[in-house]
């Protein structure tokens, strides 16, 4: 294998990157992941070595193909590649001391396994201050610029690493912790900033500034007579040729004005840009920019991009909009007379175009622009890790207690909607941990993919580079939770495409599916990540969407049973009113043993359950054999039983919708492959059928638009009701085999609902069975 060419000519560089490469695991638990993460450095490191000092002749044979003859420097080697790794880049903590010291231990055993010759092999280090016992959630008060008590501690713990005199040892170790206890006024708890403090140092970073005038408008805008004339034309044309008129454009009133410009503030601020003027002006906004050339097009992507995001939540727009003009176009200002004609033409830009002051708009324009002396000033940025990897405790019942909780939403004003511990250790190390630019990488549960309470996780994947999605699904052994992989850089988004993935846990191998783009992975309202769509054809998918009614919710509505009666259930019927559990459906019907509530609880709930309904199980099934797959289950009440919250009522909301059709379509092999795949994500445990996941499956909108074409469908029912009806039905192999066949019949009627082909129907029942 040859190594491409970019990295044999740039191999120092990368060398010196990954010497100096900071990491850490804030849940470290028995070291595995720094530990993987330093066999990955040496290994590429190693291989880096050959092309480290090559003569321009030496590359030159080099990227002929041919082996250079060249003798690695005697440091080169795999035992000090691990110690550096050790000392300068490996970090981690961990609430439990046990961890903390099997992590110490897996890093020492690590470091001398390759070594063969004993002579070579340094004292262990002391990892005290590499791997430290704590709570990564939390942090003290401290006085971070205290400078000359910060520059003592780091001076020692690189002497205190190697130190093997342990008389000497013990005196570092006093003075580091007297340092520590000195800059956090005697706390003892742990702090990344005060612990790892060489990682935070901020850096003072020259740019190469440029100055620019930029300029955007909204989506359709007319922004002169011209374009007013040429749109006319076009939008004549494209009606005289049947196809739709352009839009109308989109005007912004004042306080619209303030809600863009409100964004736009709040950017301007976290990322610290450098604003001279700034003005909206109804349809176009106008700003005088300092940056970088090659940050020009990510800066202005991030203020069209959240400025429109934040106005579609604002005014509650759902449907497909578009705030802004895909392009936008910028001048370069080169000449001082030049900025203050631009600064002056912003400021005055209302005054132009004959409109009044937004008063609104004054104060936050204020607070957001700076003077041309402090924008031309250098960067000073914070520091931080360039890599938090991990797999963070996850769980809301018993691993953080309502005083817990309590703390991190009122007094750290973290908003966490899952209760998570996970969804903590996301927010604060990306917060705290992980310097811009840096790359966050966990193990969390699956259900971030697809859970409601979890949207707030996908939205910080999408306010950042996300980079790749994996399900993991039961990864560790004895742990039954499923799990997805994620790992995103800390900037706004640039790169507007994703890596999907999937481990295969029995082979050990990752099954890539490729990379998308993120809208055809996330739904619009982020109600899911639909990782699995990347192993269907565009085409299946399309033809889906474009057969789908615009919206299940106003179709359907899922409804959980009673809770808290389920103590009172009973086999005996005397007094007593028939119920229902989920255990107690089969497709199309019930078992035979019937189930009754006590009178004196069912008289409070019997009015509310007179009509007939459709009831499912609210655990979905999921069958391992021949293939994964799930299994809906649904059977039609006419005899006024109660339900408890172990079953689902579904509530037809469309007249023109027929219970029959509902029972037959969802119980479907299309809906299960859909379901399966892009509502549950492949889930295999606790698969809720509620209002939340059972209203992201599609639904036909031919069959409201001509509900006859429901009536093949609700007579293939009544026939299979009459079959499950019979006592002995889930004895008799030939019922049973009747109703298959006559579920078949279902199955291609509602391929044919969607238009699939016979390739495209061979996909979904492979999926299914």
């Amino acid at each position: 294998y040859k190594l491409p060419e970019s990295i044999r000519k740039h191999a120092k560089l990368i060398d010196e990157k990954l010497a100096g490469i900071k990491v850490c695991d804030p849940a470290i638990g028995s070291g595995a992941f720094p530990v993987g993460m330093m066999h990955e450095i040496v290994k590429t490191r190693n291989v880096l070595s050959v092309y480290i000092s090559l003569s321009a002749d030496e590359m030159s044979i080099s990227n002929k193909g041919l082996q250079p003859l060249v003798t690695q420097e005697s440091n080169r080697t795999i035992y000090n590649f691990k110690r550096q790794c050790i000392e300068k880049s490996l970090y981690g903590v961990d609430i439990d001391p046990g961890a903390v010291e099997i992590a110490k231990l897996r890093l020492w055993l690590s470091l001398v396994v390759d070594e063969e010759d004993i002579k070579k092999i340094k004292p262990l280090p002391n990892l005290d201050y590499k791997i430290v016992c704590g709570n990564s959630l939390l942090g003290v008060e401290k006085n971070l610029f205290n400078n000359q008590l910060f520059a003592e501690l780091e001076r020692l713990k690189p002497i205190y690493f190697d130190e093997t005199n342990p008389t000497k040892k013990q005196e570092y170790k006093q003075q580091i912790d007297e340092l520590i206890s000195r800059i956090t006024d005697g706390h003892k708890e742990f702090d990344f900033e005060v612990y790892f403090s060489e990682v935070f140092h901020d850096k003072i970073i020259e740019k190469n500034w440029s100055l620019y005038h930029i300029t955007w408008v909204t989506h359709n805008s007319r922004v002169s007579e011209r374009m007013i004339e040429y749109e006319a034309i076009i939008h004549l044309a494209r009606i005289n040729k049947g196809l739709p008129a352009i839009a109308e454009p989109t005007v912004l009133n004042e306080n619209q004005e303030v809600t863009v410009t409100r964004s736009i503030a709040e950017i301007v601020r976290e990322d610290k840009l450098r604003i001279l003027a700034y003005n909206i002006c109804r349809d176009h906004v106008h700003l005088a920019l300092v940056c970088e050339e090659r940050d020009r097009d990510n800066i202005v992507r991030k203020l069209k991009g959240k400025s429109a995001q934040k106005y579609k939540e604002t005014y509650k727009i759902e449907e497909e909009f578009h705030l802004w003009a895909q392009k936008y176009s910028w001048t370069l200002i080169e000449s001082e007379e030049q900025l203050e004609n631009t600064v002056n033409y912003i400021k005055y830009n209302r005054q132009k175009h004959h409109l009044p002051d937004n008063k609104g708009l004054q104060p936050l324009v204020a607070k957001m622009l700076t003077s041309f002396d402090q924008a031309m000033q250098p960067v000073v940025e914070k520091g931080g890790f360039d890599v938090v990897i991990g797999n963070p405790p996850y769980g809301f019942r018993n691993v953080l207690s309502a005083e817990e909780k309590k703390f991190f939403r009122k007094i750290m004003r973290i908003e966490f909607p899952t209760g998570d511990i996970a969804e903590l250790f996301i927010l604060i190390t990306l917060g705290k941990c992980v310097r811009n630019n840096g790359a966050l990488t966990y193990i969390i549960p699956k259900k971030s993919l697809y859970g409601e309470s979890w949207k707030n996780v996908r939205k910080v994947w999408l306010n950042n580079d996300l980079d790749f999605l994996m399900d993991a699904s039961q990864t560790f052994e004895n742990v039954l939770l499923e799990q997805v992989a994620f790992s995103i850089q800390k900037r706004y988004p640039v790169v507007q495409s994703i890596a999907v993935a999937a481990l295969d846990s029995n082979s050990n191998t990752v099954r890539v599916f490729g990379r998308f783009p993120r809208r055809d992975i996330f739904t619009s309202d982020l109600s899911n990540a639909q990782i699995y769509r990347g192993l269907y054809e565009k085409s299946l998918l399309k033809k889906i969407f474009k057969q789908a009614s615009p919206d299940t919710a106003t179709l359907i509505k899922a409804v959980i049973g009673i809770s808290n009666i389920t103590s009172h259930l009973t086999f005996e019927s005397q007094n007593n009113y028939p119920c229902v559990k989920g255990i107690d459906i089969i497709r199309y019907g019930l078992k035979q043993d019937i189930r009754y509530v006590k009178g004196e609880i069912a008289k409070q709930y019997i009015g509310d359950y007179q009509d007939e309904k459709i009831v499912a199980q609210k655990i979905i099934a999921h069958i391992q054999n021949p293939m994964p797959h799930i299994l809906i289950t649904m059977f039609l009440d006419n005899e006024k039983r109660l339900v408890n919250d172990t079953c689902v009522e579904i509530k037809v909301l469309d007249e023109k919708l027929k219970k029959k059709f509902m029972l037959a379509y969802f119980q479907s092999s299309f809906c299960n492959w859909y379901a399966y795949n892009f509502v549950y994500n492949r889930a295999i445990r606790t698969m809720d059928f509620i209002n939340y996941y059972v209203t992201q499956i599609p639904i036909p909108h031919c069959i409201t638009e001509n509900p006859k074409q429901q009536q093949p469908f609700i007579d293939i029912v009544d026939s299979i009701l009459a079959i499950t009806k019979n006592k002995d039905y889930l004895q008799n192999p030939q019922k049973q085999a009747q109703v298959k066949r006559l579920e078949r019949e279902i199955d291609r009627m509602v391929y044919k609902l969607y238009g699939l082909t016979e390739e495209e129907i061979r996909i979904v029942e492979e999926g299914t069975k």
